[in-house]
């Protein structure tokens, strides 16, 4: 590994590479921060898992370093997917020169900035050009209108305000969706949903095909995007991601600071500590925590962000102590001196609050104060998705 500074956030940049070095790895850029001041570069193959990338970022910051998150292109980076099997970085579309955000909880490639980036179509021409092979690799196709061979479909464009692009000479791709684009339409689309939408997701754009999932990679490669332009697009995603309340990740609210932060596995307290600064941050308003039992920030509603986290919740299975039982995944402590929303991950109804170490019963919020468990034992039934109001929290 190598260590890099710059004075601000930016792109880090690098000698464009056709092909992967000789011994297969490609550069991870990592950043710790906003500002671009704390950033790490590791050269590691694509196969290599996300667990490899976490413990070369711990070998490089030393034993002070307890958890490490990653987050790329708005997506948090799990070692394990939901089967067990080690995630790899290659699951992650990790190309060279990569850009990933890392935030540390602490225990108590660059293009020579003199070479001009290639132009729009990658050729030094003024008109975007995708490599057909590859865009039909990553699982799209050549879009030739009904019996010709060499007239394209027009490409219908679903953000900008305009309905196509009227060419139809030039090569179109088709998505697995359905949707035809040629590059600076594909390139058009992304911008929009990216710089402008704030979007965290890349897509066609068509409303009517929100749920269907689309390999990002295949998106940038009809779009003709340049190494920079791919970075671009990632760090912009990330910093779209992280001004979401369900973020893994924020960044620190002091400027002298600005690392990444977040919270333990499980705990969505409203208070959160950055291990770097030691000063407290709201992580609903995401500036700095200025009271007791709230932030005290005149514009932070407190009520409406605690009950977006519980809506963001989801029915799951619990393997309680009379059998299994359907319950809301995300609870308010029911501790009337508390303001933590907790997730559950155990196996069983028992919970403990990840702020103020209450034992109480995921599924009638009642204290775990008994022989048998919550007051109900074995007659105890799951109580309905609850939102908060302002007379639950605590003054």
């Amino acid at each position: 590994t190598f260590y890099l500074q710059q004075p601000n956030f930016s792109l880090f940049t690098s000698k464009p590479s056709s092909i992967m070095a000789a011994d297969g790895k490609i550069n991870i850029f990592v950043q710790l921060d906003m500002n671009g001041n704390k950033s790490h570069c590791f050269r590691l193959k694509p196969d290599d898992t996300v667990t490899a990338l976490i413990e070369a970022i711990k070998r490089e910051e030393g034993p002070q370093v307890d958890d490490v998150t990653l987050i790329r292109a708005a997506k948090p980076m799990r070692t394990k997917n939901n089967n067990g099997t080690a995630m790899k970085l290659s699951d992650y579309n990790c190309y060279d020169n990569v850009n990933i955000f890392a935030s540390l909880r602490l225990i108590g490639g660059a293009q020579d900035p003199n070479v001009a980036p290639a132009a729009p179509g990658g050729d030094g021409s003024n008109m975007r050009k995708f490599n057909t092979e590859k865009v039909v690799k990553l699982g799209g196709s050549l879009a030739f209108k009904q019996g010709s061979t060499t007239a394209y479909k027009d490409c219908p464009l679903y953000v900008g305000g305009t309905d196509s692009c009227g060419e139809s000479s030039i090569p179109k791709a088709k998505l697995p969706c359905g949707c035809v684009f040629c590059a600076d339409c594909m390139c058009t689309t992304l911008d929009m949903i990216v710089k402008i939408g704030g979007g965290i997701k890349l897509h066609c754009g068509d409303s009517a095909h929100g749920d269907h999932i689309l390999n990002e990679m295949l998106l940038y490669e009809i779009a003709a995007l340049t190494g920079l332009e791919k970075q671009e697009k990632d760090i912009i995603l990330s910093k779209n991601y992280m001004k979401r309340i369900d973020a893994e990740m924020h960044v620190c609210f002091n400027d002298k600071c600005k690392r990444f932060i977040h919270r333990p596995k499980g705990n969505l307290a409203a208070k959160v500590e950055c291990t770097v600064c030691h000063k407290f941050n709201c992580w609903y308003c995401q500036r700095e925590w200025k009271g007791d039992k709230s932030c005290n920030n005149e514009d932070c509603n407190m009520v409406a962000k605690i009950n977006q986290v519980i809506e963001l919740g989801q029915m799951k299975t619990i393997g309680a102590t009379h059998g299994a039982k359907q319950c809301w995944d995300t609870r308010f402590c029911p501790v009337k001196t508390c303001s933590a929303v907790n997730k559950h991950a155990s196996g069983c109804q028992k919970v403990t609050c990840q702020v103020c170490r209450t034992l109480y019963c995921h599924l009638c919020l009642g204290l775990w104060d008994k022989p048998g468990g919550c007051k109900y034992g074995g007659n105890c039934e799951p109580k309905p998705k609850k939102l908060v109001t302002a007379a639950e929290l605590p003054l």
